[in-house]
């Protein structure tokens, strides 16, 4: 994993990258390259991401920061394409705030966010996804894990602007209850400003399915057991994304952590 110390980098290659301050990132056009990168952060940050036209990039990002403010910006140009995995595992008080714009036409924004607390965490923080052009399509799928007595607050924000005909925005919300008094407070928002366009949301947040888990408690596991092995699902996708081993097998054992109830 390559220590990243400038404050602006062209992303060239495949590779992983370790982040511990802010830093602007950009992706050249007609690239097609997956990143990994570990958020380390000790201060207030942002960081930055750009792909130009055509561009194509597979991106996972997973923060091991705590107690501290971070904001990351991402904007896509003419038919630039991102499959962003976002992880947000806290330890202590974290505030985010993650603005990706589409400004060009045709621009394709996937998201994968998943945040787990380990008992007793703050985290709040919101993802705005803005369509600035023509054809744009954003697809944002959100697991939010609270344990404990922590608490997440999550705004997700969908912006359509007017004249952006034929754009389609989808955000998805599923909030998992794993303590007596964690709590999760989601808000999924759409901001529609024109009549030619697709947009739905959802949210869902509770507890475990009781049947699932008794059905593997008479399998002989444990009730933590059993729990783990049906969270394990929310990672899965995530693991499968890192094509890095070395980086694999340093973070790997932070996302199974994070599903253990």
């Amino acid at each position: 994993m390559k220590e990243l110390n400038l404050l602006s980098y062209e992303l060239e290659r495949d590779e992983s990258l370790l982040i511990k301050s802010s830093a602007n990132l950009h992706l050249k056009e007609n690239k097609d390259l997956n990143i990994n990168i570990l958020l380390d952060l000790s201060n207030d940050s942002n960081i930055d991401i750009s792909l130009g036209s055509y561009s194509k990039l597979k991106l996972v990002l997973i923060s091991l920061s705590k107690n501290i403010d971070y904001k990351l910006n991402i904007k896509l140009e003419n038919s630039a394409n991102l499959s962003l995995f976002l992880v947000d595992l806290s330890d202590g008080k974290l505030e985010s705030e993650k603005v990706v714009e589409l400004n060009g036409e045709n621009a394709e924004f996937s998201l994968y966010e998943y945040v787990s607390t380990k008992g007793n965490e703050t985290q709040n923080g919101r993802v705005e996804v803005v369509h600035n052009a023509k054809n744009t399509i954003s697809n944002s799928k959100l697991i939010y894990l609270a344990k404990g007595d922590s608490l997440i607050t999550k705004k997700a924000i969908s912006k359509i602007n007017k004249g952006m005909d034929n754009s389609t925005a989808s955000e998805n919300i599923r909030g998992i209850i794993l303590g007596d008094d964690a709590r999760i407070i989601a808000e999924p928002i759409l901001v529609i400003d024109h009549d030619d366009v697709h947009a739905s949301h959802g949210c869902a947040i509770g507890t475990l399915d009781d049947n699932e888990i008794y059905y593997l408690m008479s399998r002989g596991l444990s009730r933590d057991e059993a729990i783990k092995i049906i969270c394990a699902s929310l990672i899965n996708p995530i693991i499968k994304a890192i094509d890095d081993k070395e980086f694999l097998d340093f973070v790997e054992p932070y996302l199974i952590k994070s599903v253990e109830a």
